[in-house]
């Protein structure tokens, strides 16, 4: 991916552009990050204990926490569940159970191919609409399948 991604790091870019005027001696050319002398164990607190404060402090990260970790749970019963479906109720061998992961893995993986794109293309429209304001609740609208869809499917693997 290094070659097809570009850099997106704030460090890195700014100090790309100052090497050139540096080659020129020009040593009064620097970036904000080279001017902090924060320490390690300063950076380190920091960015520890920043997911904790957001999740007690936001009502949204502690919603789709919530939600998260129950599509979780349900997702962990299902595989722990899946092979016995197939010997217990259809009597099939334990080897052959086990191949009807693959359809697992292939549906999961065409949902993240299809998904980011998707997802994109609605965030754009919305943005489009709003005046090229950006929220980050463009993201919810290809949830709303999904939450549909999941108890409809588990109702079906019941």
């Amino acid at each position: 991916m290094i070659f097809f991604f570009r850099e997106t790091y704030a460090p890195a870019i700014l100090s790309r552009k100052v090497k050139r005027p540096r080659k020129l001696n020009d040593q009064r050319c620097h970036t904000e990050f080279e001017l902090s002398n924060l320490k390690l164990s300063t950076t380190l607190r920091v960015s520890l204990t920043r997911p904790y404060w957001l999740l007690a402090t936001q009502p949204i990260i502690q919603l789709m926490s919530l939600y998260l970790a129950y599509n979780f749970g349900i997702l962990y019963i299902i595989l722990s569940t899946f092979a016995n479906l197939w010997v217990d109720r259809y009597g099939e061998s334990v080897s052959t159970s086990g191949l009807h992961y693959l359809a697992l893995a292939i549906g999961y993986a065409i949902a993240a191919q299809v998904g980011g794109p998707v997802t994109d293309r609605i965030w754009r429209r919305l943005q489009n609409k709003a005046g090229s304001a950006t929220a980050p609740e463009y993201r919810v609208p290809l949830m709303i399948p999904g939450a549909l869809l999941m108890p409809i499917g588990l109702f079906w693997y019941g």
